[in-house]
């Protein structure tokens, strides 16, 4: 209905927040919708969409534990020399 605008903020939360349009912007106080583990990705994807009703979400998150692989770095590497 074009009066919420929905957007990812501090410790990957999703919030709301009533606004009225006019000769300026009015915006409300945000709301906390949900908590979201959102997927990496490029700056060009979409991370989550809302239902026109703003009643659905849909999201694109991790399934399953969030955890990083382990990374080995080798200091002062020299190839074999032949």
């Amino acid at each position: 209905d074009e009066k919420e605008l929905y957007y990812v903020g501090p410790q990957e939360r999703l919030f709301a927040v009533g606004i009225e349009a006019g000769s300026t912007l009015k915006a409300g106080i945000p709301t906390p919708i949900m908590s979201v583990e959102l997927k990496p990705s490029r700056d060009d994807e979409r991370q989550y969409d809302v239902a026109s009703d703003g009643k659905s979400f849909i999201v694109n998150s991790l399934v399953g534990p969030s955890h990083s692989l382990p990374m080995t770095v080798v200091q002062h590497w020299e190839p074999d020399r032949q």
